[in-house]
């Protein structure tokens, strides 16, 4: 930071040097002077009527852009002899997302094969990349079939990812053999569709008493989509519904389903509006989360001709 900043000041940028306590660390006290609230060096550089922090965590992309753990934080801009504490903007942008899509075909009439698309931006992209940073070959392979298999595979065939390091967002494409339920009883078939993404992040979440908010670092979107294709000689009896939940302020959850000529389509979102939500709210957004699993992971049913 400091080398980009004296770089900077050679070609007489604007440019002033902050010290660093993002939204992963808390807030410090302004009134407490100590170098010890903060962990590293950043850059406020200004162009035009426009500033932007350039910080060089190793979650943020070789493309910048600003990291959602700084945005709207307050930082101080160090002078000779002073500081002044800034708060900085959110700057307006696609915001923190995960998103997946599922196509799934029969190869026969008990195996179903899943071509899954993940991606994410904001948070979870920041998450991801801090984890990989050092990874490549084979370590970083394994690392990106982890998220199919640890989610819908039980295997990945084929893999390819974006310039995960590079872009703001990271993308992963993978196909394989889905563990998605398929049950044949006489003349019947029927599928449960696992929605992995959304229990995981249950998992992450939950606990069973809860004394302080609940707190995202930016707000998110999650949404998970279905393909499914039908296998030849059957038609869709039934499956679910479009479902929509909404128990607490600043988050819902929707399903929506549509039946296609050769298949169904289903995609469950997932949406906080707000990036806190009180600690009494909390039982809410496990109610919603399990609204949605349920919703989502119905069994859907096919039958011969």
């Amino acid at each position: 930071a400091y080398i980009f900043y004296k770089i900077l000041k050679d070609w007489k940028v604007d440019a002033r040097p902050a010290w660093i306590r993002d939204k992963r660390k808390g807030t410090y006290e302004p009134t407490v002077p100590s170098i010890q609230w903060f962990n590293r060096l950043g850059v406020l550089v200004g162009v035009g009527p426009e500033e932007k922090l350039y910080d060089f965590d190793r979650s943020v992309p070789a493309h910048y852009t600003v990291p959602s753990y700084l945005k709207g934080i307050t930082v101080p801009l160090l002078g000779e002899k002073s500081c002044e504490h800034r708060k900085l903007p959110s700057p307006a942008g696609p915001g923190s997302y995960v998103r997946e899509s599922h196509d799934l075909v029969f190869s026969d009439t008990q195996v179903l094969r899943d071509s899954l698309v993940y991606t994410c931006n904001g948070t979870p992209a920041e998450e991801f990349r801090s984890e990989v940073y050092d990874l490549k070959g084979k370590e970083l392979r394994d690392h990106c079939i982890s998220v199919a298999t640890g989610r819908c595979l039980v295997a990945a065939d084929t893999v390819l990812t974006s310039a995960i390091l590079d872009d703001p967002e990271i993308r992963l494409t993978f196909s394989g053999r889905s563990k998605a339920g398929v049950a044949p009883v006489d003349a019947f078939l029927t599928v449960k569709l696992p929605n992995e993404a959304l229990r995981v992040f249950r998992e992450e979440i939950f606990t069973a008493v809860r004394y302080n908010d609940f707190v995202l670092i930016d707000p998110l979107v999650m949404s998970v989509s279905w393909r499914l294709h039908l296998p030849p000689g059957y038609v869709l009896r039934a499956g679910p519904s479009d479902t929509t939940i909404r128990a607490v302020k600043g988050l819902s959850a929707a399903l929506h389903c549509t039946r296609v000529e050769d298949g169904l389509r289903m995609q469950a979102d997932l949406k906080f509006t707000e990036n806190v939500i009180p600690a009494e709210d909390f039982p809410g957004i496990i109610k919603v989360l399990d609204g949605l699993l349920t919703a989502s992971e119905q069994a859907i049913v096919l039958a011969k001709k």
